[in-house]
């Protein structure tokens, strides 16, 4: 099978599982009514709506997981509630107090349920109504702290603050899900922010919070839900520059429609266009050429630039994979790293080009990993230009597998193009991996 996953089809799976749209024709058009569009994760809305709140003396607010599109097509604008000062307190609580296993402590999306419950519980047992996690994180002489938001209760209206807790009926909130189902607990977090918001908009709420628990009376499902009265919340729609989403923001950077999920994987495929340069440069010494489109590498390098890190799957043959990690460097030195992930051994090599003859000058330095080793790290950095102390010049690096007999077969190799573009100013992490794999 050629390097990108499925040549040939417009929806392909990356590494992580996310349907992207990688065709020649589609990754670089704004998606349909019904396709799949730009979509921020569920911890980065949470934190990105809880830092836009701070800033604005909103004080605390959540997302309603909801965009809308706008008249630039790389910007959506997101829904959110705000909640009312006097209703709200902050809190930071250890792992221990969050009932959560410090050594294990993560805030992961699809365990989003366990963590609010948790953060229901410790609310009560401060007096607090209810609290649900932003998915911020900070270190302490006591281990990580988690950054919640505490919510008060004083009863329904007129005489309370309008903030009660309700036991809603799945299938008013979920009506494609079949009467007496529990199919609804395997949606995602988003699906459940969005339906239970629409469903407060439907009976004059002001927002509405999922609280994780969730139980079955005689054969109805029922979802336990805090309810806000229109008086303790207020529903606007903020712009995804305004909320920070990096995705939209190096969207707009490199007029790419970034891909869902907020996740930075794409498949580089073999049969993209890559320009500018000869022909024959982009030539790959061995394998499949291995191109991305110079706005696809732009939005990477914003990303990794805005954040820190930009991970880029790359589909090889099944169930073989590298996995791609970029990270900024204060210069525009280009240094690379090898790891690998996989029992099977594996090289990188890196190839020189002359010029003036419009041919492979050959490789210009490898490195093998055998099969179990141990993972040191091992660097080196190219430069396309003359090389001075430590560098070497090249212009490709390509990757060959070891066979299943022990036999070194063609693998991928990223075109000039394609590689420099990508590397300037960033280090570039390389490793072996499969298809649902991570790398070490």
């Amino acid at each position: 099978m050629a390097v990108g996953a499925c040549p040939g089809a417009q929806w392909c799976m990356n590494a992580r599982g996310t349907m992207v749209d990688d065709s020649a024709a589609g990754a670089h058009r704004e998606r349909g009514p019904g396709e799949s569009m730009a979509k921020i994760g569920f911890v980065d809305q949470f934190k990105g709506v809880s830092e836009w709140a701070r800033g604005r003396n909103v004080y605390a607010a959540f997302p309603t997981c909801a965009e809308t599109p706008t008249s630039d097509p790389y910007i959506f604008d997101h829904g959110v509630v705000t909640l009312q000062l006097s209703d709200v307190s902050l809190g930071n609580p250890t792992a221990q107090q969050l009932g959560i296993d410090p050594s294990t402590a993560s805030l992961r999306p699809e365990r989003w349920r366990d963590l609010f419950t948790s953060a229901n519980a410790y609310a009560r047992s401060l007096g607090f109504f209810h609290a649900f996690v932003t998915f911020e994180q900070m270190d302490s002489p006591d281990g990580p702290r988690f950054g919640i938001v505490l919510i008060r209760s004083t009863g329904p209206q007129p005489g309370g603050n309008g903030i009660i807790w309700r036991d809603i009926p799945a299938e008013e909130v979920f009506p494609e899900v079949p009467a007496g189902a529990s199919s609804f607990l395997s949606l995602s977090p988003e699906t459940w922010m969005q339906r239970l918001d629409a469903w407060a908009a439907s009976n004059g709420l002001g927002g509405a919070l999922p609280t994780g628990w969730f139980a079955n009376y005689q054969g109805q499902w029922v979802l336990g839900a805090v309810l806000f009265d229109t008086s303790a919340a207020s529903r606007v729609r903020v712009s995804g520059i305004e909320l920070g989403y990096d995705q939209e923001i190096c969207g707009r950077q490199s007029k790419w429609i970034s891909p869902p999920s907020g996740s930075a994987n794409i498949i580089a495929t073999s049969d993209s266009v890559a320009y500018p340069a000869p022909p024959a440069v982009d030539d790959a010494p061995f394998g499949d050429r291995l191109y991305m489109e110079p706005y696809k590498v732009d939005y990477f390098r914003c990303l990794a630039q805005r954040t820190g890190e930009a991970r880029i799957a790359i589909f090889g043959s099944y169930p073989d994979a590298v996995r791609l990690l970029m990270r900024p460097r204060a210069d525009e030195r280009r240094r690379i790293f090898f790891g690998n992930g996989r029992t099977t051994g594996g090289w990188i090599v890196a190839h020189r080009f002359d010029f003036e003859a419009q041919e492979g000058v050959g490789e210009v330095v490898s490195y093998y990993r055998a099969p179990r080793q141990p993972s040191e790290e091992f660097a080196f950095e190219l430069t396309t230009g003359t090389a001075g102390p430590g560098q070497i010049q090249a212009h490709t690096v390509g990757f060959v597998q070891q066979g299943f007999i022990g036999i070194a077969h063609p693998f991928m190799s990223f075109a000039y193009s394609t590689f420099m573009r990508l590397s300037a100013g960033m280090d570039v992490y390389f490793g072996w991996t499969t298809w649902s794999g991570e790398v070490g």
